[in-house]
């Protein structure tokens, strides 16, 4: 898969593209529907598939208060698309002027640029100026330029439309559970691992603290069940997202025990799957209660683990 920001070499594209419209923020089950549709369409037609998207959230650009902190990275939101077999991913700078051009103008250059035979886009996104453009302007856009034009309807999930508003909102009140089927996957947070005070290391229990980007969405303060990628090897964790109680740190941190670990992983780029809230972050009247607690943590973990995995082996 190519990752691109702008253009890109016609003699890539000289059979044409087929292309999905949208932020795709954290690709969830919606946005899923719509990129199998994609590769459908462009299997079908020997052409490649693109996914144009946008560096920035637009609101974002506007400066807007409710811009939304972000379920997934570009890097992560890129992984991701290659496992669905995507041909191109674009990331478009987004600016006010691109934000005001005229639907009409985005789409002939668009389609000029990366040699556009097909769009496949969501029933709610909206482009151009003043958001003119929608699903219907679209539909009429593709039935007046004889376009292959495919609106995607939503997927409901317990009556509720998947969207990544809804998994926001879940990911905010520690609702893991719903976030993840509504994604379709565990959520998860990447970064790198750093240096932190060390505490766990002095009661046995030595933690990852982990640095995200400040636009990334984090759990609600509490403890989870985890898993650990470091260098592509999966490790069972549990997970604290918080300020630490017990040690009334002033700001939040990303630690995780790694279970069966013992190496030193410090630089080292990590994703951490959050799989299951344990529980609320709790103050400890001394560090016996505290590592008593982690350790009942540690054992509901590898206990979460292996039902899983004994599920697995039935199916």
């Amino acid at each position: 898969m190519r990752v691109i920001h702008g253009d890109i070499d016609k003699r890539l594209i000289d059979k044409g593209t087929a292309c999905a419209l949208g932020f795709f923020d954290g690709v969830h089950r919606g946005h899923q529907k719509l990129i199998h549709k994609l590769i459908e369409i462009s299997t079908a037609y020997g052409i490649k598939s693109m996914v144009f998207t946008f560096k920035r959230h637009p609101l974002k650009v506007l400066m807007d208060p409710n811009a939304p902190e972000l379920i997934t990275s570009n890097r992560e939101k890129a992984g991701i698309l290659k496992e669905f077999g995507v041909d191109i991913v674009n990331f478009n700078n987004v600016d006010m002027d691109f934000l005001n051009t005229e639907p009409e103008f985005f789409l002939s250059n668009m389609i000029d640029r990366f040699n556009v035979k097909a769009i496949v886009a969501g029933f709610n996104f909206k482009f151009g100026h003043l958001c003119r453009g929608d699903s219907s302007f679209l539909k009429e856009y593709g039935r007046i330029n004889n376009l292959n034009v495919n609106i995607i309807d939503p997927i409901r999930i317990n009556g509720i439309i998947v969207s990544s508003t809804v998994i926001r909102e879940y990911i905010k009140n520690g609702n893991i559970s719903m976030a993840n089927k509504f994604l379709g996957r565990c959520f998860s947070l990447e970064g790198s691992i750093i240096h932190g005070m060390e505490r766990g290391r002095k009661i046995g229990f030595p933690t990852a603290n982990l640095s995200i980007d400040k636009d990334i969405i984090v759990p609600k303060n509490g403890v989870y069940i985890t898993e650990i990628d470091i260098d592509g090897t999966k490790k069972m964790g549990v997970t604290n997202v918080g300020y630490n109680p017990t040690f009334n740190n002033s700001y939040i941190s990303i630690e995780t025990h790694i279970i069966g670990c013992s190496r030193n992983v410090y630089g080292k780029h990590a994703i951490i799957y959050f799989h299951k809230r344990l529980r609320d972050e709790k103050v400890f009247k001394d560090l016996t209660g505290l590592s008593k607690q982690i350790d009942d943590d540690k054992q509901s973990a590898i206990q979460y683990f292996e039902c899983l995995k004994g599920s697995t082996r039935n199916t």
